[in-house]
């Protein structure tokens, strides 16, 4: 034991010395100096007393009571405490922060009872070593009955004695007194009277405590139900306009399900919903905007690079949360934006003019709409969501796309504020717009000189099909040709194998003359092979 108190004082010497040279979260090096001379003024001579007498003496009892100066360390210990807890239950569970906190105050107050209760305990052994016929000697004397040995001491039952008057000490304070312990001096009933009065004191706080902390529910789930308790009450008076009518039961789930997504996803919340953001002052905005939306600004850094800090963060409290479906047209060709997208969760996919063709696919984090904002221009390009097909054409897994707006009211009056943002802004639209009217030009340039080679193709395809009809139609009257020379020479069906095939090669070679001479085809090249090709293969199945 002696030794882990000397550990304890050795630690607590270190922290003295690190007190000169850290900082703690807030504090900032350049006040270092004014650091130094609060401790020095403050807790330094506490800390002092508390471990220099034992590490100088080597831990002799009569240090020990020096020791009792370490309680005004105690809420160091409370604070990583709410650390742990407040991970716990915000990351994990998604309580609210003042849920939290009341979490942390419940824990502090039973550490406090334990802790109370251990020092009355203390106090409660030390009066009984004071008188003879204390209850300590009463202990002892029971004792040494049971295990029949009139040499043992109360030093023998420390661990008993110290149980013994924890037990008497809570089960008072905590107004149930079996009475199974009493004191029986006059100092231990003073004493037993001061406890029963901090019990009742304390048991009434406790009560009150734990009352208001389970009284409601105050996560964040709640506030998303009380937000859909309103939505159903707004469904409730749309269908008793028309009472005839109901709403269908998948429409009413799909409504339910866009405004919890909305709602969950709105930065715009904390200030429509609640005035306390516009009651604080500028530097405490910055902090709690810094504080909550640093992931996101990470995220779009593209567009936050180089603004104003103030800028970053009135933009992104005053977005609000759209959700389409995939394949959904957001901007038509002409149109006039009035808000700036930012893609949150899925894609934008940019088509041509007539919306067929896609150019250019936006993936996540990343925005659209800044430059017709800045220029009041209209959109020269279609887009729609992305998921339903992706820009290779190929099915995608995409369910629905989120977007963060803002509006162009909110656009003009915060670069008015903020000039030197705006400048930035702009810079990087106009290059922006470079990059997109370059894909939109390469994307004209490949549909005018696909329209060509198809217009091309479509009229070398009419050239060979009048050939080829030119040259059947030739086929046909020497055929007809042939066959009255048969009927007059008497050729026919009882001639050799070997005479009808030199009469088809001659007069095979004679047609073949006759294409080559004849004016109407317009053939060259692999079209006229192709065409003499069809034909060929026309005769020989007639000569068949």
């Amino acid at each position: 034991m002696r030794s882990f108190e000397l550990f304890v004082d050795v630690c607590f010497t270190l922290d003295i010395v690190l007190n000169f040279f850290k900082l703690s979260a807030n504090q900032k090096e350049s006040e270092m100096k004014t650091y130094r001379l609060q401790y020095l003024r403050g807790l330094f001579i506490v800390d002092c007393v508390a471990c220099l007498p034992g590490l100088l003496t080597g831990e002799e009892a009569g240090t020990n009571y020096f020791k009792m100066a370490r309680f005004v360390h105690f809420n160091r210990f409370f604070d990583q405490l709410n650390i742990l807890v407040e991970k716990i239950l915000m990351s994990w569970l998604g309580y609210t922060r003042q849920k939290v906190s009341e979490y942390v105050d419940f824990i502090k107050l039973e550490l406090g009872v334990l802790l109370l209760t251990h020092i009355m305990a203390i106090i409660w052994i030390w009066i009984g070593t004071l008188d003879d016929n204390s209850w300590v000697d009463s202990f002892v004397n029971e004792q040494k009955e049971i295990f029949n040995n009139d040499s043992l001491t109360r030093f023998d039952f420390a661990m008993e004695i110290y149980i013994n008057a924890f037990y008497f000490i809570l089960t008072t304070i905590t107004t149930v007194g079996y009475g199974d312990i009493s004191g029986s001096t006059t100092a231990e009933y003073l004493f037993s009277m001061c406890v029963e009065f901090i019990g009742l004191t304390f048991f009434s706080f406790l009560t009150g405590t734990i009352s208001v902390m389970f009284s409601g529910d105050q996560s964040f789930e709640s506030l998303i139900n009380a937000r859909m308790e309103e939505l159903d009450l707004w469904l409730l008076r749309l269908e008793n306009c028309n009472k005839e009518e109901k709403i269908p039961n998948k429409l009413y789930h799909s409504i339910k399900e866009f405004i919890q997504d909305a709602f969950v996803y709105d930065f715009n919340l904390i200030i429509e919903e609640f005035s306390f953001y516009n009651e604080l002052p500028a530097s405490i905005q910055n902090q709690i905007s810094e504080s909550l939306f640093k992931t996101f600004k990470n995220q779009f850094n593209n567009f936050f690079l180089n603004t104003d800090i103030g800028f970053q963060h009135q933009l992104i409290v005053n977005m609000y949360c759209r959700i389409y479906e995939p394949g959904k047209t957001i901007i038509s060709h002409g149109q006039k934006l009035n808000e700036m997208y930012f893609i949150s969760k899925g894609s934008a996919v940019f088509y041509d003019q007539k919306g067929v063709t896609p150019f250019l696919q936006l993936p996540q984090f990343s925005f659209f709409g800044e430059y017709q904002l800045m220029f009041d221009l209209r959109s020269n390009f279609v887009v729609k969501v992305g998921g339903k097909e992706d820009f290779q054409k190929q099915t995608a897994k995409q369910d629905k796309t989120t977007f963060l707006c803002v509006s162009q009211d909110i656009f003009e009056r915060l670069f008015g504020l903020f000039p030197k943002s705006k400048i930035v802004v702009q810079k990087r639209a106009l290059e922006r717009r470079r990059v997109f009217m370059d894909h939109l030009e390469k994307l004209e340039n490949f549909l005018d000189e696909k329209q060509k080679k198809m217009k091309a193709l479509q009229k070398k395809r009419m050239k060979a099909q009048k050939s080829a009809q030119a040259l059947k139609n030739i086929f046909s009257k020497g055929k007809k040709g042939n066959d009255d020379v048969k009927n007059i020479t008497g050729v026919g069906g009882s001639d050799s194998e070997e005479e009808n095939s030199d009469s088809d090669s001659e007069l095979k070679k004679k047609r073949m003359g006759t294409e080559e001479d004849d004016d109407d085809s317009d053939l060259s090249g692999g079209e006229s092979k192709n065409a003499i090709s069809e034909v060929k293969g026309f005769l020989q199945s007639k000569n068949e």
